[in-house]
């Protein structure tokens, strides 16, 4: 498409403007995250992540383009250091909080990182 991640930045009237669908589509992804794997009551712990991946391959299939503003605004740490460390704050704390309580956290804990999460992440047409 030939988008960078600074016309994207740029396509907003100010950065009051980008900042709050910014911060709506993060309200959004990380909470649509965090309900899928805190799970219902008396789910395991494997069925709740599994929920989690199968709702990201369910849209892949359908091909909605979920994460991808997230996700551009993430990388953007040369352009905008203060917003993408933000929003990998907020994205990280959506997949922590609720894994913590996990019997097997610690072990995903030692294999897992920020960059895994991005590199593990599906395409999504950006």
């Amino acid at each position: 498409m030939g988008l960078t991640r600074g016309d994207l930045y740029k396509g907003f009237k100010d950065k009051k403007t980008y900042l709050r669908v910014l911060e709506y589509c993060e309200s959004k992804a990380v909470a649509d995250a965090f309900t899928l794997l805190v799970g219902q009551p008396g789910a395991d712990d494997v069925e709740r992540i599994v929920a989690l991946f199968d709702s990201i391959s369910i849209a892949a299939l359908r091909g909605e383009h979920r994460g991808c503003f997230l996700r551009t605004a993430a990388s953007g740490g040369r352009c905008r250091p203060d917003i993408s460390g933000a929003v990998l704050l907020k994205m990280h704390g959506g997949f922590v909080r609720p894994l913590q309580h996990i019997r097997y956290y610690r072990k995903l804990k030692s294999r897992a990182s920020r960059v895994f999460w991005f590199r593990s992440m599906p395409g999504c047409g950006c």
